[in-house]
């Protein structure tokens, strides 16, 4: 996956996407790209009766089950009508309804929260699970209090509303490298500007880092190590000269 942001000095109303931008690259790169949305999500307090928590949305299209599987547990997932409609749907993680309503199978169950100023109700047409091992965890981090789930991408951004991002999945197998410089050509074009005023970070990226962080973290920890070594081995021989 990729992220696709414009970090130009001179930033232009006409430098940010809009939804009928990701439906143009669609269609013009077809299969090559499996998914795409504007990376759009919101944080707010929830509330269902009396009970009231944090929550973070995330804002998705028709296809994330596909690129980012999760196990359905209660319910269904988001469907085309719930994006295109705008419902004001939510798919909601398990451990967050426990929280928020005492168990997990609320299927049917409503809140109210704000989003885009706007304090509406929301039903919950669907409760996953995302298993996730203690590295994942510690990379996702967030706060173990804070509820999540997921919204139609159209509730958070309207036709015509202008983003910051876009976030899309490469078909499986591509060259992501050679797929992310056709796209970058393809924006610059469109927008009248140069690839190298758009800024992209990969799933491949970050994991060079992390592993980057990984090594820098190894040889320090060896650096430390090294040096009680010498520390150690120093404090013996002067206690047997004194």
């Amino acid at each position: 996956q990729a992220y696709i942001s414009i970090m130009a000095d001179d930033v232009r109303a006409s430098d940010f996407f809009t939804l009928e931008d990701l439906k143009r690259m669609k269609e013009v790169f077809g299969d090559e790209i499996a998914y795409i949305d504007s990376g759009s999500s919101a944080s707010g307090e929830v509330q269902a009766k009396q009970r009231k928590m944090q929550f973070n949305f995330q804002g998705i299209n028709e296809g994330y089950q596909k690129v980012q599987p999760v196990t359905m547990v209660y319910g269904r997932y988001l469907n085309e009508r719930d994006i295109m409609a705008q419902k004001k749907n939510v798919v909601m993680e398990a451990g967050s309804a426990k929280k928020l309503f005492g168990k997990e199978n609320v299927v049917g169950s409503r809140f109210r929260t704000a989003m885009n100023g706007s304090m509406d109700e929301y039903t919950v047409v669907g409760v996953y699970k995302k298993e996730m091992n203690a590295f994942q965890a510690l990379l996702m981090g967030g706060n173990r209090d804070t509820g999540a789930a997921f919204v139609p991408e159209t509730v958070l951004v309207r036709h015509g509303d202008m983003f910051h991002y876009c976030h899309l999945f490469g078909a499986e197998g591509i060259d992501m490298e050679e797929f992310m410089n056709r796209i970058l050509a393809y924006i610059a074009r469109v927008k009248r500007r140069e690839p190298g005023d758009y800024f992209t970070q990969t799933a491949i990226g970050q994991m060079r880092d992390v592993d980057s962080m990984m090594g820098s973290l190894s040889a320090a920890v060896g650096g430390i190590a090294a040096i009680s070594l010498l520390v150690t081995a120093v404090y013996n021989i002067v206690d047997r000269i004194f």
